[in-house]
Parts: C-alpha cells; sequence; structure tokens
C-alpha cells in the first residue's frame, strides 16, 4: 500500500495507511485521547458484538462486570462504542443509556451525562435498590454496639464483627509463633533464671530470646519484671 499522505509515495506502510516516517510523525504530534482507535482493533471490537437490528439493542459478548456491563480492555464497552461513534468523551461526562440495558453498546442507545443524571435515571427506573446492610454476621454475632468495627475500604465503609475479627488475628498471631517455633506458656523461674545470667555475660535481648526460644517481647517484658 502506498502512503495515504499526500505527496509521500512510500509503499513501506507501518500502521494507519502511513508509512513508517509519517506513522511516527503522526505519534509524537497527536495526543493520545486525540487518537482514533486503529481499524484492526475496531474490527476486534465489533466482533464480540452480537447486532439483532439497527434499532435493537447491540449485545457486548465478552467480559462483562457484575451489573451486566461490558469491558473491553480496561474500557467498559459502552463508552468505547461510543468513542469509536462519537470520539472522544468529554472529561467527567459519562456514557448513558436510553435502553436501560447494561451490555447493550448500540451507539443511537447511549448518550452523554453527568453523575448526577446517571443517579436520577437510575432513581427513575427503580435500579438504585441497595438492600438493607446485614448485621448479623455468619457465626451469628450481632454487629452492633462494642462488637461493632467500622473500616474504609476502596472508598466506602464495611461493618465487620469485632468479636471475628479478634478471633482470626489471634489466629495468625499463633500460626506465626508455631512457625517461628515460639512457646506460648508462662516464663519459668528456671528460664528467668537463664535470662538473667545471660544478660550478666552481656548477651542482647536478642541473643537471649534465641537462645530460649522466646519472642523478643516475651525477653524484654521477663527482664524488666526482673529489674534487669
Amino acid at each position: 500500500m502506498t502512503c495515504i499522505i499526500e505527496g509521500c509515495g512510500r509503499n513501506d506502510n507501518a500502521a494507519r495507511g502511513m508509512c513508517a516516517k509519517h506513522y511516527r510523525y503522526w505519534l509524537d504530534h497527536t495526543p493520545p485521547d486525540q487518537r482514533p482507535t486503529a481499524p484492526r482493533f475496531q474490527r476486534d471490537f465489533w466482533a464480540s458484538v452480537h447486532r439483532t437490528r439497527d434499532q435493537g439493542c447491540w449485545v457486548f459478548t465478552g467480559r462483562t462486570l457484575t451489573r451486566g456491563h461490558g469491558m473491553w480492555g480496561r474500557t467498559l464497552a459502552h463508552r468505547h462504542s461510543w468513542a469509536l461513534a462519537n470520539g472522544p468523551i468529554p472529561v467527567g461526562m459519562w456514557v448513558l443509556h436510553r435502553c436501560d440495558n447494561p451490555p447493550c453498546v448500540n451507539p443511537r442507545h447511549l448518550y452523554l451525562g453527568t453523575i448526577q443524571e446517571n443517579t436520577a435515571d437510575a432513581v427513575a427506573r427503580g435500579r438504585n435498590y441497595h438492600p438493607p446492610r446485614k448485621m448479623v454476621c455468619s457465626a451469628g454475632h450481632a454487629k452492633e454496639g462494642d462488637n461493632l468495627s467500622i473500616v474504609i475500604q476502596d472508598g466506602r465503609e464495611v461493618y465487620r464483627c469485632r468479636i471475628c475479627e479478634n478471633d482470626r488475628s489471634a489466629t495468625r498471631q499463633r500460626e506465626a509463633r508455631h512457625i517461628r517455633g515460639l512457646k506460648k506458656t508462662l516464663v519459668s523461674d528456671a528460664e528467668r533464671a537463664r535470662m538473667r545470667a545471660l544478660r550478666a555475660a552481656d548477651c542482647s535481648h536478642r541473643k537471649i530470646a534465641m537462645e530460649l526460644g522466646r519472642s523478643l517481647m516475651a525477653v524484654q517484658r521477663a527482664l524488666k519484671e526482673m529489674g534487669i
């Protein structure tokens, strides 16, 4: 193919109908958000769409999210479809469905709107229902009062059972101590005497802990109780 740039005439086609020289120039001088999707990627996208008729819904058959919206790479499929038909999406704008069908990517069924318009549309169509928050954990503990732990995860509040959280934390600590070979029993008088002797020999707290198979905190606490 001959380069599409007027007056070029080169035959070493690189991409988008241009030769390597003009394609590199185009890449260097065209911002990413102003570059139209390459024809072969457009073909790949529309190959993943089931078209019924011009006025009907065009259902995206690729990967979908929980609520049914299609995903094309890292972009929502209906946003990609609108951009293919109309150009770049303005910053801060959403692509909304007229047909109320999440996997639909028919450009005729899509329009631009704000997040407020999207919320109002969801309320009008009855799509903003959220089931009541479950206030009892899987173990049967009520998530209320001192047993309720509220954490922020991914920008939203998550209600957790404090009893179960503490049990899981204690289990993780026991497993970690078991892997390290640390003891869980109280420090015996014989161990205290050994600690005193090792400390008198100018051994560090860490070395004493390794010698007795105790955690560093347990050794430091015992030595503090003995006034050493």
